[in-house]
């Protein structure tokens, strides 16, 4: 009688187990006029995610008191926490709430060009970005490799470094780009590194409207001021990659991982 009375509770303990684990929590995202198809859910508890289909529907493995992050792009990333009764309801509506973005002031100047191409193109101004990569170029050529080899090594970057390094490399990696050192004009080169910067910032840009200031600021505590400064602190991992290769889940790992480093070297600064 004993064993019967212990194998029903053992069967009983795995039915309630096997059912806690499958439960599913059902939603429906939506704004304030329409549905919003293609967000992303990620249950922040169990690591899993999913997308709202085009009618905005999804469903998600959950339990309760889990966290669960819903975020789209043009929108606030928003969070709720699972409780009970969202499992008895068929349908859980979360609203999400569009984001508003301001353009910075800017100057038209006037370049008096002439109609004369070959005047004109004297007087057009050199694009910024283009004539900061081609001057931090010239700048490194001009170094030589003695006195890179020399240069010091600031506090964001001393987890780049690997012990007993006795050589030189031929490739200078910063945070999201790369560029090798050449000889002689290296026009080409020069302008694939300006496109990679600009892509650089696009998807940094992208990413922190996926993720959110709550994800950033709230959970893992970064100052708003070194967000774009902990985003390329954590580009060495990858995230760029990860992102364009929608590994959203894996790229949030790498940034709670590497957010206690970067805490802990902008305090030292």
């Amino acid at each position: 009688m004993k064993k019967t009375l212990l194998l029903i509770l053992f069967l009983n303990s795995i039915c309630c187990f096997s059912q806690e684990k499958q439960t599913f929590f059902y939603g429906k995202i939506i704004d304030s006029t329409t549905v919003v198809a293609d967000a992303h859910v990620i249950n922040l508890n169990s690591k899993k995610g999913t997308f709202s289909n085009n009618d905005g529907f999804f469903k998600l493995t959950a339990r309760e008191n889990d966290s669960l992050q819903i975020s789209s792009i043009g929108y606030k990333t928003t969070f709720i926490v699972v409780k009970s009764f969202n499992f008895r309801e068929k349908v859980n509506f979360i609203t999400l709430v569009k984001e508003t973005y301001s353009l910075n002031e800017f100057t038209l100047k006037r370049h008096d060009l002439t109609g004369v191409l070959s005047l004109d193109v004297k007087k057009l101004p050199v694009n910024r970005k283009e004539k900061i990569v081609k001057d931090l170029v010239a700048e490194i050529r001009e170094m030589g490799f003695d006195k890179i080899s020399k240069m010091p090594i600031g506090n964001d970057e001393t987890h780049l470094v690997k012990p007993n390094v006795t050589r030189l490399p031929n490739t200078f990696q910063g945070f999201g780009f790369s560029f090798s050192l050449g000889l002689g004009n290296s026009t080409k080169k020069e302008q694939s590194l300006a496109k990679k910067l600009e892509e650089s910032e696009k998807t940094t840009k992208e990413i922190m409207l996926l993720l959110g200031d709550n994800f950033f600021l709230k959970e893992l505590k970064i100052p708003k001021e070194h967000k774009y400064r902990f985003l390329n602190y954590c580009a060495f991992k990858g995230t760029e990659e990860l992102y364009k290769n929608n590994k959203i889940l894996k790229m949030i790992s790498i940034f709670r991982e590497e957010s206690i480093s970067f805490l802990k070297t902008i305090k030292n600064d």
